[in-house]
């Protein structure tokens, strides 16, 4: 992705949310880059920045459709940059043609051709802040995973499944195909425990409905995106404590993710729970941890998770699931490795703790390449250019 001269002085003012950390990370390379930038929190906010003349054009990280409204109500450029898969499914507003979509996620990147604006596939990367110098002593954590069970998502899906099956009388017709969904959903999620490369839970999914004569989201394939993220947090949840049980039975194991990890690792003599990192920790963490893993939710496996980005910007050495999208950016045994099974990752693990030089000089050249290509100044520059044409 190579700088487009002209793109940053000919840019818009933009006013940037602040509402996550990744907001942040993109106001400060703006403006480090010379681009004015306005930071807000609140539509009201927006409001009041647009009626003074103060941004041209908003630039949002996922998607608040009451942000889109104000665009549509000042009749001004909106544009915005996803890190969330199913991130698009939550606003049915309709975009316009001066907007811009930048998805980092393919299966968005689909479902986002009907909406008007032109959307391009940009995945997502980590700020100037996550810089560290590949580490080559003084480790503090042999095996580190950075995750979340999403474990009260799955309760809330399920609070409401069982709202809408109340709605429906015992025994109606409805309410029976309602009920097999569910049966069917559970035996899929059975099903897809060993699966850990790739995306099969939609495509599984959508088969077997289709055989069973359930056609829920026929014709919706927004809804059957929002459907599927529900899912895949169960399926996610479930592989994530797997693999966490599988490793400790061999290695010293730090958990940091939210706090159902204490309930799920009960029993787990070998794991250490740190709870959630605070996100100006995490540089440090990645840096000093020996192996970094990642496992991403199964109907995220067509885009590329920040935690990739933010391991390689930190000079740590990160095992990942393999994946497509994720080999169009870094070569497995050069920047990062990959690995398609619990026993896959275990002799992994085993290879590179006994081989510290071959995993340092991946970690190396996983920077070099992120810093290469792949920097928060890399993919704004992208975005200003489509922004000024």
């Amino acid at each position: 992705m190579k700088p487009i001269l002209g793109s940053v002085a000919s840019a818009p003012a933009l006013a940037v949310p602040v509402r996550f950390h990744s907001g942040r990370e993109v106001i400060e390379t703006l403006r480090a880059m010379g681009v004015s930038v306005t930071p807000f929190l609140e539509p009201a906010e927006l409001r009041s920045l647009l009626r003074e003349g103060k941004a041209r054009a908003v630039l949002e990280i996922n998607i608040n459709p009451a942000l889109v409204a104000v665009c549509r109500e000042f009749n001004i450029p909106y544009a915005c940059w996803t890190f969330d898969s199913g991130a698009l499914q939550t606003c049915r507003l309709p975009f316009q043609a001066g907007d811009r979509l930048f998805i980092h996620d393919k299966r968005d990147l689909a479902l986002a051709a009907n909406r008007n604006a032109r959307s391009v596939y940009l995945p997502f990367s980590a700020g100037a802040a996550f810089h560290r110098p590949p580490r080559e002593s003084g480790f503090q954590i042999r095996i580190l995973v950075m995750m979340n069970t999403y474990r009260s998502a799955i309760r809330m899906n399920e609070n409401e499944f069982q709202k809408t099956l109340q709605q429906w009388p015992p025994g109606s017709e409805v309410r029976n195909r309602l009920e097999l969904m569910r049966r069917l959903t559970q035996d899929e999620i059975r099903n897809q425990l060993d699966a850990l490369a790739e995306d099969q839970l939609g495509p599984r999914l959508e088969a077997v409905f289709q055989a069973n004569g359930l056609a829920f989201f026929q014709g919706h394939p927004d809804r059957f995106a929002m459907f599927l993220m529900g899912v895949g947090q169960e399926l996610a949840c479930r592989q994530r404590i797997r693999l966490v049980e599988y490793l400790q039975r061999f290695y010293e194991v730090d958990v940091f993710g939210d706090g159902y990890w204490r309930e799920a690792l009960e029993g787990m003599k070998s794991v250490r729970y740190n709870g959630l990192a605070p996100f100006d920790r995490l540089p440090d963490i990645y840096n000093t941890a020996q192996i970094a893993i990642h496992l991403s939710q199964p109907q995220c496996r067509n885009a590329i998770a920040q935690r990739v980005f933010h391991v390689l910007a930190a000079g740590g050495f990160l095992l990942a699931e393999r994946s497509a999208v994720l080999a169009e950016l870094f070569e497995a045994g050069r920047h990062l490795d990959t690995y398609a099974s619990l026993e896959e990752l275990r002799d992994k693990c085993e290879f590179y703790i006994r081989n510290p030089d071959v995993r340092l000089r991946i970690a190396r050249q996983g920077q070099e390449a992120f810093m290469a290509s792949h920097t928060m100044r890399h993919r704004l520059q992208f975005i200003l250019e489509q922004l000024v044409t």
